[in-house]
């Protein structure tokens, strides 16, 4: 694995890539709505280059702030949808969290990991839906299958597709020439818990489909 300063990653992980030695990069990256694209383009660099790496997330927004305690943001909005699930839905490997130097228990000196109990919480949550819903070993970013702003996807086309949609808003996927019915159930990324039905609860392809929306109150 190797890390780099945010504005050097265009700069610093084609040539090692081509250097075929190297199995992964581990991301710094300074805005947290750039992490889903920045994963993206640093995933299809190795797999253009022939050695597929496995990308993660280790340190967002600028030094002094990164996740900050519970205390001060208890939902951690911002870093579940751009960061965590932003990350995840780009196809990475997981991510590690870095604590900035202007809040308590931070990067250099924590002495109490509770003080992001929530964050691990959400993290949780996360990893278990892509371990219980999912096989991500067959799935890829499929972003442009999306008819909608703020959603991503992943998908095995014509057989499973995962969309994450910040704002829990009706979103529009293209199923393209794939044929047959599919189910369609909600996750909630903020308490977790098992699929539920929203207002569609199952679609027909070819062609775009509407999911419709979430489930009252979630």
């Amino acid at each position: 694995m190797v890390h780099t300063f945010p504005t050097t990653i265009p700069l610093v992980y084609p040539p090692l890539i081509a250097a075929g030695v190297l199995e992964g990069a581990s991301l710094q990256v300074l805005d947290m709505v750039d992490v889903h694209q920045t994963v993206l383009d640093v995933r299809q660099w190795s797999l253009d280059g022939g050695r597929p790496w496995v990308v993660t997330l280790d340190e967002i927004a600028p030094p002094n702030v990164g996740v900050v305690p519970d205390s001060n943001d208890f939902w951690h909005s911002q870093v579940r949808k751009d960061a965590l699930w932003g990350s995840l839905m780009a196809g990475s490997g997981g991510c590690e969290w870095f604590f900035g130097y202007s809040f308590p228990d931070d990067d250099l000196d924590c002495e109490d990991w509770r003080s992001r109990n929530k964050l691990w919480e959400l993290s949780g949550i996360a990893s278990r839906f892509f371990e219980e819903h999912l096989s991500v070993e067959t799935m890829v970013p499929a972003d442009e299958l999306v008819r909608s702003s703020n959603a991503w996807c992943l998908a095995s086309p014509g057989e499973v597709y995962a969309l994450y949609m910040q704002d829990g808003q009706e979103v529009m996927l293209d199923l393209e020439n794939h044929t047959g019915n599919f189910a369609v159930a909600w996750y909630d990324p903020r308490s977790g818990g098992e699929l539920l039905p929203g207002s569609v609860t199952s679609v027909t392809g070819p062609g775009i489909v509407s999911l419709g929306l979430p489930p009252t109150g979630r």
